[in-house]
Formats: structure tokens, C-alpha cells, sequence
């Protein structure tokens, strides 16, 4: 994490926050165990800040009582666990096994890794007690990571083993679990960054310490006009064709501005353009498989007055020229493209350098950087309004684009942007699409496609029986009319309004808390390729196909929703096979 020099400052405003940390028990220098909370000056506890051990994958987030326990083998890796799930894994261990409960017979999914990231055993049951074997796995003093699919419900449990004795079995519950699997250092420093505030260090040489405060400075909107970071990410990110990590520099790094349009400086002194933003990135980065790469990014703030709100079908003096009309963000939006791109060029810290080739959906965009606008409306209070995505063109350079999502929607809007996804929805506004969707290349490759052939499906090792789900039938198949097919019936790409009668009932066919397994996949490859770790798009879908797919699969894993098959909202279950 690039710290920019603040482990040397102390400041005593009241915007500061401290973070509070207190050793466990003495341990052996290879070993470190940390707790505290996360707190500002007014005792106010800030949730998911990441607490971690500077330089290695050591971390953690705090809960929503901004507390965290820290603990790990300086020479391994341990599991970041976001905030609790309101129901605990139960798990124990037992004879030599891990054993875990599942009373409702549901796909359980259990992947065993050393602290060096190898996997060590593999397990998929529907058993109501699913045991996994521990003894042959460990060595005779040790800790393993057990990463585990209960459904759709993501768990991590955290074995320390001494001799043939159970010394420590942790587990979390997470919408998301973010785990880092790769070697560690054995020299300490303790780290924080929290959302809103700088990251903050404290160096160390020992394992075990006390009293240690860190002090990190907040960035508030009382700055105008200048871009600041909300959320930055360490860079350190997994690489799953090695086992090992990738240390990204800052510039190379997913840059994403969140801009703010419609707020007046009256609403920015109420803190609802934070508030909002806030939200966006709670909502952006709680689907999986976002939390897992969460340390790719770095989210920017830009705080600017609006002198007036935007106007519903009207004309009004926003700072970003963004109209709304018949409730939808306007796709005419060219004054807008000509004030955010000379802000990017002349102001951010961080202009891109790399472009996509002039072909595809992914035609002259910035490799690394999208922007999303939070909309403001007077009626919701907050950000409000029907969202789209599109690319702004620069004015200045016709061979750059910026992917753009705007308005409400905002996960939807913002992988549309990011991960270059389209609507697994049928409208008039939506055509059939061409044999194009079918290509498997970078540019081209698609969650929508003109056809429901098995054998031309771009997730054909998704099916039922196939390479990656071998137990979940009549999840998987060809779903959609009219030349448009996406491959399960609910996702958070597919539409809140329009295609619902297109499957036996009626209701939301969008979830805003999962993405279809197709979808995951095309994010982290994206996630990849925009961050430049698969750096050549003539090569790269076909590198992740051969060597990154089968590791996101063994690492992260299939998702089975509940229940099988998916339903309407009236309750009507719905399947559509590939044909």
C-alpha cells in the first residue's frame, strides 16, 4: 500500500480516526495476534476498515462495531473475513476432521489450502453432517484455510493445529469472503485504511506489541474541486494461474471516480454526497466476486457543487449538465464528456496510459480506469434516478473513451462499466444480437448471445454434468427470446421491469446480491485484464480460459442459489434448457 508518507504525520482534528490495538497473548515471532477496534474522536466506530500487516496478505475488516481480530503465520496467509453474517457457520472440530452442519441438505462446498495457498482437499456434499479429513493435511505444527459454499452463503474457517491437538478453529460468515493465499514476510508493520480516510502505519519489528495507535486522516468534502481517495486498495492481488500474489503498483491499479452531480453545496455540508457514496461502495463491493479482488482498487472521490438540483424532463444549472428525462439519466451527454475528461487529463493523479484496440465492446476505453455518477434527487433525498451506462468519447482524442455508468442501479450500472456485461433483459430498445456475441475473444466475449445451442454456448462448462458443475441440474442453460440469452434466470445483469412475463410469472428478475456463475467469471477476467495482469487482449481470454478458469473455479468456486430451479416472484420455478 502506498502510504504517501502519513505514518509520519499526527494530526489532531476532528475529522481523525484511531485505531486502538491491544496484543492477544505472547506468541512466537512467527506467529501474530492483534484486536482492537476502529474508532474516530467522537468514539464512533468505523465498519469495514481493513486492518492489516503492511506489505503481506495479512489483513482483516473490521465489523460493524468496528472491531477486528488479527491473527496469522508471518511465513503464510490467512483469510480476510468481512462482516459477519447474522447466522454463524457452525463448525467444529472433530476427530481429526472439520465437521460441519448442514440441517437443510443444501450443496456444501468445502476447499481446504495451506497457508502457502496450495490446495490440500476438495469436498462437495449434500450430507446433513459433512466431515472433512485434516489429519493428512497438516504438518505437525500448522494453520489451514477452509473456504465454504453453504448454497449461495460464503464461510471461512481458520484451523491452527499443534502437534495432534485443536489449538484454534475460527470461522466467519460473510455475504463475500476475501482471502489472500500467498507467501508473507516475517517483518511487521500494522496498517490501516478505512473508507473516507488516508491510510495510516505503524512500523514494527516484533510480533508482539501493545498500545499501538494508528491515526488516519479523514478526507472530507469541505475541499472542493480536487480529487481525493476514498477506498484504497494495497494492490496486492491473488493471481490464481500461480498460486501466488501480484503486488500492483499504484498507477497500474482499477481506478474508479465516483463523481457526484445535482448536489449543492448545501447537500455536500449535510454530508448526503458522502452518505451516498458510502452506499455505492457498500453495494458495489458486496457481490461476489468483487470483495475478493476488493485490493485492485482505488476509489476516488471528487466533491463539486452543483448550483442547482437536477430537474426531472427540464433543464437545470448542475455542475455536470446530466438530464434526466421521463425518470432515466439522458443518453445524450456530451456536455458532460466535454467537463469530465479535461478533469481527468489536466487533475487526476493517475491519467490513464493504456486503451483497449478500436474494436468490440471494449473499443478505445481506458484500460484501467471507469467513472460512475451518483445523480441527486430532491425526491428520494439521495441518489436517485433510473441509471445507464455508456462511453464518453474526449473531446480532445477520438481514440479515447471512458466507461461510464450513471444514476441508480448502481452495481448493475457499474459492472455494465467495469466487467462490459450487457442487460439480460428483452425490450423494443434491445435487438437480436449477431453471431459477433459468440466470438471468443476479449472484445467480443459476452453474458448475452444470439443462441441457445449447447455446444456454442460460451458458458458450456457450466452446464449441468459438465467440467465445473457436476450436481447442480436445472440451474444452468439458455434463458431469453428474440436472438438475446443469458444462462441463468436471475442475476444482478438481468432487468427489474420488462422480461419477467417471459418466464411463467411475474416480479423482479434482478438480485441485487449475486451474480450468475457466467457473470463472476467475466468480472474477475476483466478485473485481470484491466489491471494488466493479462495485458494482451489478443491472448487474453484465451490465457484465462487455459490457465486462470480452472483456479477461479478450484478458489472461488461454483454458486447454487436456493432454490434450484430459480423462481418468479409469484413463485413460479422456471428452467430453460440449452437445446
Amino acid at each position: 500500500m502506498n502510504l504517501w508518507g502519513f505514518a509520519k504525520k499526527r494530526r489532531h482534528s476532528s475529522a481523525a480516526a484511531v485505531i486502538l490495538l491491544c496484543i492477544l497473548f505472547a506468541v512466537q515471532a512467527e506467529y501474530v495476534s492483534y484486536s482492537g477496534r476502529v474508532l474516530n474522536q467522537t468514539n464512533q466506530a468505523i465498519a469495514a476498515a481493513r486492518v492489516s500487516v503492511h506489505g503481506t496478505l495479512l489483513s482483516t475488516y473490521t465489523d460493524a462495531n468496528g472491531e477486528f481480530t488479527l491473527e496469522g503465520e508471518s511465513s503464510g496467509a490467512i483469510a480476510a473475513m468481512l462482516q459477519p453474517r447474522s447466522s454463524p457457520l457452525i463448525a467444529r472440530y472433530r476427530k481429526g476432521t472439520l465437521a460441519i452442519d448442514n440441517p437443510k441438505t443444501l450443496l456444501v462446498s468445502v476447499k481446504l489450502f495451506s497457508p502457502e495457498g496450495r490446495i490440500k482437499t476438495s469436498v462437495s456434499s449434500f450430507d446433513p453432517l459433512v466431515n472433512v479429513r485434516l489429519e493428512s493435511a497438516f504438518a505437525p505444527h500448522g494453520m489451514l484455510l477452509a473456504l465454504i459454499a453453504i448454497g449461495d452463503c460464503r464461510y471461512a474457517a481458520k484451523i491452527i493445529i499443534s502437534g495432534n491437538q485443536c489449538m484454534a478453529l475460527t470461522t466467519a460468515g460473510s455475504e463475500e469472503v476475501l482471502s489472500g493465499l500467498a507467501k508473507t514476510t516475517a517483518s511487521f508493520s500494522l496498517a490501516a485504511a478505512a473508507p473516507g480516510y488516508r491510510p495510516g502505519i505503524f512500523p514494527q519489528t516484533q510480533s508482539t506489541a501493545s498500545n499501538l495507535t494508528l491515526t488516519l486522516t479523514a478526507q472530507n468534502s469541505d475541499t472542493l474541486g480536487k480529487f481525493q481517495m476514498y477506498y484504497e486498495g494495497s494492490g496486492a492481488v491473488p493471481d490464481l494461474s500461480s498460486g501466488q500474489t501480484v503486488q500492483l503498483p499504484i498507477a497500474q491499479r482499477i481506478h474508479v471516480i465516483v463523481f457526484g452531480e445535482g448536489y449543492t453545496a448545501v447537500d455536500l455540508a449535510a454530508g448526503k454526497y458522502e452518505s451516498d457514496l458510502a452506499r455505492w461502495y457498500s453495494e458495489v463491493f458486496r457481490v461476489a466476486p468483487m470483495g475478493y479482488f476488493r485490493e485492485a482498487f482505488i476509489i476516488w472521490k471528487y466533491p463539486v457543487a452543483s448550483s442547482e438540483h437536477v430537474v426531472a424532463d427540464g433543464q437545470a444549472d448542475s455542475y455536470f449538465k446530466i438530464r434526466v428525462v421521463a425518470g432515466s439519466v439522458s443518453s445524450t451527454l456530451d456536455s458532460t464528456a466535454a467537463i469530465m475528461w479535461p478533469l481527468i487529463t489536466t487533475q487526476f493523479p493517475y491519467v490513464p496510459q493504456q486503451y483497449y484496440p478500436s474494436t468490440g465492446t471494449t473499443s478505445r476505453l481506458a484500460k484501467n480506469m471507469t467513472v460512475s455518477f451518483m445523480v441527486y434527487s430532491t425526491q428520494s433525498g439521495r441518489s436517485g434516478f433510473s441509471g445507464i451506462t455508456t462511453s464518453l468519447g474526449n473531446p480532445a482524442n477520438s481514440n479515447q473513451r471512458m466507461a461510464t455508468a450513471f444514476a441508480l442501479g448502481q452495481q448493475h450500472e457499474f459492472m455494465h462499466a467495469m466487467a462490459r456485461m450487457g442487460d439480460e433483459y428483452y425490450d423494443q430498445a434491445h435487438t437480436a444480437l449477431g453471431s459477433s456475441s459468440l466470438r471468443q475473444e476479449s472484445a467480443y466475449i459476452s453474458n448475452v448471445v444470439c443462441c441457445t445451442q449447447c455446444d456454442s454456448l460460451p458458458w458450456k462448462h457450466l452446464l449441468y454434468g459438465v467440467e465445473y458443475n457436476k450436481t447442480v441440474d436445472s440451474l444452468v442453460g439458455a434463458f431469453g427470446t428474440n436472438g438475446r440469452f443469458h444462462s441463468e434466470l436471475k442475476c444482478l445483469l438481468n432487468g427489474s421491469h420488462d422480461n419477467a412475463d417471459l418466464f411463467g410469472g411475474n416480479g423482479n428478475m434482478r438480485t441485487d446480491d449475486r451474480m450468475c456463475n457466467w457473470c463472476r467469471e467475466l468480472t474477475a477476467f476483466r478485473i485481470y485484464e484491466r489491471a494488466m495482469i493479462l495485458n494482451n487482449t489478443t491472448t487474453s481470454w484465451n490465457t484465462w480460459v487455459t490457465t486462470y478458469r480452472p483456479a477461479f473455479y478450484r478458489v472461488i468456486g461454483f454458486s447454487a442459489p436456493s432454490p434450484v430451479p430459480q423462481q418468479t416472484s409469484d413463485g413460479t420455478r422456471w428452467f430453460m434448457p440449452c437445446q
